[in-house]
């Protein structure tokens, strides 16, 4: 084995271990000389996180899973590249539910500004006439300043569903980073508050309570 190079073992429950070790930031793993064991700590080498994969013994698949556990559990690796990732996931989803929304209030100020086109073509009264096109010129003024989203074809569920899909992915990497981590409970916090959102918008889409 060269220098710098991982040590690789037999049996294929360890190997995954190692090289999720590896991919997480942790210590290449030596070997110990008495009994062969591969002793892999976790970057700052804390006393809870030592593992050792001996190359035989019974029970190997099992404490190998425990092991695994143990690594993406580890609060002591770092976790920047994938707390970024799940920020991308959730800024993704924030964008589609914003999109949602802006869409939907378009909707709704269109369906008013045709109410108020037929209000105007019945309307015989200067008065009335005057308060009408009034309320058309704020209705419009309204619509105008709402962000046209560059998504403007799709619909409001589409839309909905592309933020579900985000909000599903960022769960899942948040799923195996330690969560007593500050930053992970932040991350988990504005999952919750977005998942809320996209429901609440979604009855509101459907008619519900």
């Amino acid at each position: 084995m060269g220098a710098g190079e991982w040590p690789r073992h037999d049996n294929k429950e360890w190997q995954e271990v190692i090289d999720r070790a590896r991919k997480l930031g942790w210590p290449r793993p030596e070997w110990t000389s008495n009994h062969p064991a591969l002793v892999l700590e976790c970057p700052e080498n804390h006393p809870q996180c030592k593992i050792r994969a001996y190359s035989t013994g019974k029970g190997t698949e099992t404490v190998a899973k425990q092991s695994l556990r143990k690594v993406d559990r580890c609060p002591h690796r770092n976790i920047v590249d994938e707390l970024a990732t799940v920020d991308d996931h959730l800024d993704a989803a924030e964008r589609f539910i914003g999109a949602a929304e802006t869409l939907h209030a378009r909707g709704v100020l269109d369906q008013r500004i045709d109410e108020l086109l037929a209000l105007a073509a019945e309307s015989i009264a200067s008065a009335e006439q005057a308060l009408i096109d009034q309320e058309f010129d704020e209705v419009m003024a309204e619509r105008d300043s709402l962000d046209a989203d560059r998504r403007e074809a799709e619909s409001p569920v589409d839309l909905l569903d592309s933020a579900s899909t985000s909000l599903r992915n960022a769960r899942l990497q948040l799923r195996d980073l330690p969560g007593r981590s500050d930053e992970v409970r932040s991350r988990q916090a504005r999952l919750d508050e977005l998942t809320a959102r996209r429901d609440g918008f979604r009855d509101l889409l459907h008619g519900g309570p």
